[in-house]
This record gives C-alpha cells, structure tokens and sequence, in this order.
C-alpha cells in the first residue's frame, strides 16, 4: 500500500540567505516602551469601540454567542422554564449542537447539524432560520423542513439566498442556523467558499467500509452511465481540512459510476485519522469537497444501527409479531445492552429507540428487496405484501427525502422486516442500489432490485405450485434454486449470479385516478411489446466495482447471467399510471443518468414518455394511452390470492392495522 504524506515546506534555513550574509540588527528600542505603547493603544481601541457600539445599537446590546447546552441553560430567554425556543431536558451537559457540513442542493441549502438528544430542533422549526455570512451584513432565509438522519443529526433544509443562486465568488461566509429576532447562533464548521461548500453535481456524499476497502460515492466524477475511470488519475484522501497541504493519500482500487473503492489506511494510522475528511482528488477537478468522515468501525452493520429506521413496537402484542418474524440470532440478544451496540436486539431497540437496526443473521435470508422511494408511501404496503408472500423477507427501502408520512407505513409493516434508509442525495439511484449490495450483504444471498410500481409475476412456476389454492409462498426460491441448477448443468458446474425479467409496462387503463384496490388489480392494460428488464442478483457475484445500470449489475468472472422467457417470469411494470400519480415524475426522477423531463435535452430518449413535453399538462386522452393488450392474468391472482378472509370485498393491503 503506498501512503503519501503531504507536508508543508520546511523553514528556510538562515545559513542559505543570499551570499551567506546575516542581516543588520533593528534599530534597539527599549522593552518598557513598547509594552507601553501597546497597552495605551489597546485601551484606546477598547474604549472607542464600546462607545461606538452604544450608541450605534442603544442602551440595550444583545449578547452575541453560540449555542451549545452548557451557554443554553444559562440564557433566560431560552430556559426551559419558559417557552423555550430550544428544550433542554438535562441543562447540565456539556455536549454541543453544531452545523457538521452544509450542502447547496438546486433548490435549497442542506444542514446536517449534530443535535444532543435533550434539543428538539424539529418541534422548535418555526423559531429557527439559517444564516449565510457574519453578524454584519448576513443573509438569512426561513428553515422549510427538519428531519432526523440518524440518532444525533439532522437535516435541517433552508431556503437558498440569493448569493447562492448568484454564486458571485464570495469567501468565508459562515453558514450556520440561527434564533430568529435574536443574535444567539449554533456553532458552525460550514464556511461557504468554492472550495469549502459543496454543491451537490460536485461532492463526496457518502462512505462506507467493505472488508477491507473503503467506498465512496462522489457526485460529479463521472457524467455518463457506465463509465468507467483510469485509477492511476484519481486518489483517495483523507485530512482533518482538506484544503491543507497535511493530507494522506491512498490508490483507488476502482472507480466507475459514482463508485470509487480506496485502499484503506494502514492499521497503524486508523485512529489517528479517525474524523479525518474523506475526499477524492482527481488531476482534472482537485480535491472534490466532502460532508463524509474516516470512520474504522463504519461496516454494515454499524451503517445499519446508525442508519436506518425501524419502526418501534406499540404494546406487547407489536412486540411479539415483531419478534416471530425477527431471526433466533435478532432475538435472543440482551435487550438490556447499549443501543449503540452492534449486537443489540433489534426488538429491545425497537422498543425504545426510534433509529436502530437489526443484526446480521445466522443463516442468510435467501432474498431480500431493495427500492429507492419518493412520495410513494401509499404503495409501499401492497408492495411489501405481494413480495413477502413470493419469498423476500427483508426489505430495504432507500427514502428520498419524501414527505409523505412513510414513516407511518413502515412502522406499519415491521412484521415484514422492513428498514428504511434516510437518504437525501437526490438523483442517486444507481449509487443508492450500489450501497444496498454492501449494506446487505451480511443478511441477504440475493437481492431484488425493482420499484415498488414493478411486480415479479411468474406464471410457469404459480401453475407448479405445490397447492391448488395458491399457498406454496416463497415461489421466488424455487425460482432460483431451479434456474441455478439449469446453469450448473449447463455450464459444468457454473454458479448463477443473476435473473433477469423483461418488463410489460401497463397504462391508466381508463382509469383517471389511483384504483382502491391497489396498482395489481386496477391497471389492467398494456403495451404489447416488453421494455428495459429487472434483476435478481446474488450479492457474492456483484463486481467490486458495483457498476450497474440501474436494476442490473456487472458480475464477477465465472458467474452467469440469465433472462427468463416472459412465459415463465415477467415484470408488470405501472409505469404509467393515474395522471395525478404519474405527473409527479415531472418533479424529480430518481435516476443518476435519466432525463428531468423539465429540461428541454435529450428528447428522444428512452427515459421520456412519448408525446409529453416539458411540462406537466395533462393530455386530453391520457386515460387511454399505452393501451394495446388488455392482460388480466396478476390482476385475477392477486384477487384470488390476497383476498381478506374477514372482508371479502378488500384485499389485504386495503386493512388497517386493527383489521389486520
């Protein structure tokens, strides 16, 4: 491993002067003068500056400070016998709030403040603003949302000032959160430069270890999909202030997409550059700024505790639905033990903390799913349901900064093993899906990567099914053991890392709004010819570059790939649905190299539908477009097959939970 330290230039020595000549002694002047005159001068500025400020500001001067727990507690203003702006339960403790990093996103600047569990920021929104620049001259705009990341941080989301959008190249400007109609201000490390607050085409945003290297996702690197890069011109950096000349390097293993695997730092350094900023530099761009940090214990199942949300049980009977579906290894761990342990239980966490994880089973799971979702909270259950009964028994759900209450539909399936993943990098989906293989690794064989409006619908293998009335759950397994040993027979011994599904994707089907009983049973009616396919991947053959196109990975050497015929598996993909579901594509699109269809570029693209605009204007014959086979076959299961036993007119995504 090669490590290389940059340092700064060491003194020059006196003896190396021009011709060797020693300079000419200043002019002596007695040590008591200049004292003196230093304390006289100090005293007059002293003086000037306190009268100035009276009788600039008035009698009455507000203190200046920043906010930690400590200076909180003794602010009557702000104590918490009061209305307080910010709660404080324990005013003893020293631990700070501060601004971490801050993000310039195209319509908004994202905080990410480290908050002790004693501040409420989110209750307190309407009291805080955020701030760009000194105390004088500073631009301030109204905080739009708070949320939680993991336990200590939040991502707290403000309105861009016009500076920002301007971007005129103004330095140092301290970016950090304030008390509105008051001059107390949270400690900040976030200082806008072009070289200091990242935007978000150009920045490292996330980290993790696997085994024994080290991935990056770095926004910007890479501009189209499947690209890869030489590793000789790019290195992996790590420094407590990347602008620094003190800077450690280490050689990047591979680097395509937004993926770059480091070498890590040898043992002997891990804890010295514990914190340390993690960067990639590249010859044609510098050092790419960073809100990521050097964390030796950051594997997965750290990630997970510190990451994702499940949700807490309810009363006794929660805890024990929750704890027949969690495995023997989840379960029988002590419930006393300290949350922030990776071995904790996850039903003892779920009883008392709203962030935590679940712990690496004993055997895998055969399969699990990952998704990325924005605003589709109201699909997730059916989703979940259908997926569950064909096989997947853990689910990964990356949250794209949705506002949809999605919260309240995880906590409603956590018998299903679900987990949802805070992640606020907008148009990330193929870097998103590149974490999930290492994320899961330590709990899954295989992984589903599809959209929660996609459903694997496998006819060939339900009319094997082993009982008449459909019961034969975890069809999915038979799937790839069956397909696994077509390959091993085929190839001599050859191991299957990948399933393949085309996809049919399915119109509004007349329908002018979202169908009661769900996206399998109301959309009925599609195009005749497939688009684009979805996969199943076994997570021991995803290339170490974790390249994928989207639902689909590059796989080791000496792993197989196959793609069923649509007769024995298929992808009913809902793609275009109810306008007032599909028009808000037009908003975000959740993949790294698809079109905005906002932005007039690349019109004919596959990713645009046919026939829209830029804009989101209904056309008049919307109800009847992309209609050309009328395909009952998942609607007549799904009614079959999910059918509620205590109400035969709902299906069982339609129940609530006492229903249920």
């Amino acid at each position: 491993m090669e490590i290389v330290e940059r340092r700064k230039s060491p003194l020059k020595d006196k003896s190396l002067l021009s011709g060797g000549i020693e300079a000419a002694p200043a002019p002596t002047i007695s040590l008591w003068r200049t004292w003196t005159t230093c304390l006289v001068l100090a005293c007059v500025c002293t003086v000037t500056t306190v009268i100035w400020g009276q009788w600039l500001e008035g009698p009455v001067t507000k203190a200046r400070v920043n906010v930690n727990l400590h200076q909180l507690a003794n602010l009557p203003a702000i104590s918490s016998e009061e209305d307080s702006i910010l709660r404080i339960s324990r005013p003893d403790t020293q631990r700070s709030i501060y601004v971490q990093d801050a993000v310039v996103f195209p319509d908004n600047v994202m905080l990410l403040v480290r908050v002790p569990d004693t501040i409420d920021l989110i209750g307190n929104m309407d009291n805080l603003e955020c701030r760009f620049g000194g105390m004088k001259n500073q631009s301030t705009t109204p905080v739009v949302s708070i949320k939680p990341r993991t336990k200590d941080l939040q991502m707290v989301r403000c309105s861009r000032p016009g500076w920002v959008k301007e971007f005129p190249g103004k330095s140092h400007k301290n970016v950090t959160l304030g008390i509105r109609d008051s001059d107390i201000r949270v400690q900040s490390n976030a200082v806008y430069n072009p070289q200091r607050l990242p935007t978000w085409d150009y920045m490292v945003y996330e980290s993790l270890l696997d085994t024994d290297s080290l991935v990056l996702l770095v926004k910007g690197l890479v501009t189209k999909s499947s690209k890869r890069i030489d590793v000789n011109s790019v290195r992996c950096v790590f420094g407590k202030k990347l602008s620094s000349k003190n800077v450690f390097e280490t050689r990047v293993l591979t680097a395509a997409q937004e993926i770059v695997r480091c070498e890590k730092p040898p043992p002997h350094l891990e804890e010295r550059m514990r914190g340390y900023h993690l960067s990639v530099s590249a010859h044609w761009l510098g050092v790419i700024p960073s809100a990521t940090y050097y964390n030796p214990d950051n594997r997965p199942d750290f990630f997970m505790e510190s990451f994702a949300i499940t949700p807490r049980a309810r009363d006794v009977d929660a805890s024990t639905s929750a704890s027949n579906s969690i495995s023997t290894a989840d379960a029988d761990s002590d419930s006393d033990s300290d949350s922030s342990s990776s071995s904790s239980s996850a039903l003892a966490l779920a009883q008392s903390e709203p962030f935590d994880g679940f712990g690496a089973p004993a055997p895998k799971r055969k399969l699990c799913a990952c998704t990325m979702v924005w605003n589709k909270a109201r699909f997730i259950k059916e989703w979940v349901m259908y997926n569950s009964f064909f096989g997947v028994e853990r689910y990964f759900v990356y949250d794209n900064d949705s506002d949809d209450n999605i919260e309240e539909v995880v906590e409603s399936l956590f018998a299903h093993n679900i987990s949802r993943m805070v992640w606020p990098w907008i148009k990330t989906q193929q870097a998103a899906f590149s974490h999930c293989t290492i994320l899961a690794r330590e709990e899954c064989e295989w992984v589903m990567f599809v959209d929660v409006d996609e459903y694997i619908f496998p006819p060939y293998y339900l009319a094997k099914t082993k009982h008449s009335d459909g019961t034969d759950a975890k069809v999915l397994h038979r799937v790839i053991e069956t397909e696994s040993e077509k390959v091993r027979s085929s190839t001599g011994g050859g191991v299957l890392g990948e399933i393949q599904f085309d996809c049919h994707n399915f119109g509004p089907s007349g329908l002018d709004h979202s169908p009661e009983q769900g996206v399998t049973v109301g959309y009925t009616c599609r195009l005749k010819n497939p688009e684009r396919h979805k996969s199943i991947v076994l997570l021991d053959a995803v290339n170490n570059s974790l390249l994928n196109v989207l639902h689909h990975f590059e796989l080791r050497t000496n792993f197989h790939s196959v793609k069923l015929m649509r007769s024995v598996a298929v992808v009913n993909h809902y793609k275009f649905q109810a306008w007032d579901v599909f028009k808000m594509k037009f908003v975000r699109r959740a993949g790294t190299y698809t079109t905005d269809w906002q932005k007039a570029e690349n019109k004919g693209s596959r990713d645009r539908t046919p026939g829209l605009g830029t804009e989101a204007v209904k056309p008049d014959d919307w109800e009847q477009r992309f209609c050309e086979i009328e395909d009952l076959r998942l609607r007549d299961f799904a009614l079959q097959t999910f059918k509620s036993p205590g109400d035969p007119e709902k299906l069982q995504w339609q129940l609530d939970e006492k229903q249920q």
